[in-house]
């Protein structure tokens, strides 16, 4: 029984055209019985703004993280591309958001191709997210193909072991664990004492780092047992030696806690020589 001024998703008067086209969205709305003044009004159209559901988004993400069901690491991923990129769509309505709009942003980042398509990873998990959240529709998103990229090289057994043998005797151990394991960086420095099972010969890969944070599971969130070469088991029992249960089992004597990804990739490049 009131007139109502509606606003679009910036607060501006609609041109014309643009009236026109949202009188046949609304009268679509009517005749399926949908329509709902509140969605149309500017305090409602301010929570359908990317960066207040953004928000919303990391706000669940973080309850992830607390909970061990995300990866920290992960996390500060989405806020970096927040902060360094998807401000480009912060004012804009989620449902207005277009394959267009999309395609021009990518066209507009000054990054490698590879970092343009986490991008547009990231932004397809949260129109997911969104869909499920609250019924909107996601967009079309943009073919995404890699052309360029540096091959990843892999050396052989014995030019790993030589490789390992020029990294400093007190940090050796834990390399030459890793290499008979084949266990990722971050899976081998959060190796404890109790994942040990010495009288069968194999190792428990439980846990792994995200970043600095230590989680309890694996990337693939599988708790894993695999055995353990001889030499795995000499270097363990060595290490391991009159320690016990939740230590680490390889600690790093320049800090007297366990091992870190980062320090063990400074250790890696600055004294193997392998070029990899």
């Amino acid at each position: 029984g009131k007139y109502i001024r509606i606003y679009d998703y910036k607060g501006v008067v609609f041109s014309y055209d643009y009236a026109v086209e949202k009188l046949i969205i609304i009268n679509r709305e009517i005749k399926d019985k949908t329509f709902e003044i509140k969605n149309w009004l500017k305090a409602e159209l301010e929570k359908r703004k990317f960066s207040y559901l953004w928000g919303e988004w990391i706000q669940q993400k973080e309850k992830k993280v607390q909970s061990g069901t995300f990866a920290s690491e992960s996390l500060r991923t989405y806020k970096s591309y927040y902060r360094n990129h998807f401000t480009y769509f912060s004012d804009m309505d989620v449902q207005e958001i277009k394959l267009k709009h999309i395609q021009k942003f990518v066209d507009s980042r000054n990054v490698s191709e590879k970092y343009a398509k986490c991008l547009v990873v990231c932004l397809r998990a949260f129109f997911t997210w969104l869909e499920r959240w609250d019924g909107v529709k996601p967009p079309l998103f943009p073919e995404m193909e890699v052309t360029k990229g540096s091959r990843k090289k892999a050396i052989t057994y014995e030019a790993q072991i030589d490789s390992i043998k020029n990294i400093p005797e007190q940090h050796r151990d834990i390399f030459i664990f890793m290499r008979e394991t084949a266990l990722r960086i971050s899976e081998g420095c959060a190796i404890k004492v109790k994942d040990i099972d010495f009288p069968n010969g194999r190792v428990l890969i439980q846990r792994t780092y995200s970043g600095n944070k230590l989680s309890e599971h694996t990337k693939g969130r599988n708790a894993l047992w695999l055995p353990m070469s001889a030499i795995a088991m000499n270097v363990a029992r060595k290490a391991a030696d009159k320690r016990f249960g939740e230590e680490f089992l390889f600690i790093n004597p320049e800090s007297g806690k366990g091992y870190r990804a980062a320090s063990l990739r400074r250790y890696w490049n600055r004294y193997s020589g392998s070029g990899v």
